[in-house]
């Protein structure tokens, strides 16, 4: 196929089936911190996503009173 092919068939893909909206990630604490101050969030904890430390981390806002499942249970797997 021609690069645009390959183009066209990624639009009429998009039209077809959009994609899951995702949670908002932040790359620095500040940036989320100011991002839930500015939209009205109370009640929130930010929270590092990325499994392993040696990476960059990426932030999301947990908003407390809808959260009720951590993202920590993915960590037992590499736990010895």
């Amino acid at each position: 196929m021609t690069n645009n092919a390959v183009k066209r068939m990624r639009r009429k893909l998009k039209r077809l089936r959009p994609r899951k909206k995702r949670p908002k990630t932040f790359k620095t604490e500040e940036a989320a911190k100011n991002y839930a101050e500015k939209h009205g969030i109370k009640k929130y904890k930010i929270e590092n996503i990325r499994l392993l430390e040696t990476r960059k981390p990426k932030y999301r806002i947990i908003n407390k009173k809808n959260h009720f499942r951590p993202i920590d249970n993915r960590l037992d797997f590499f736990k010895l």
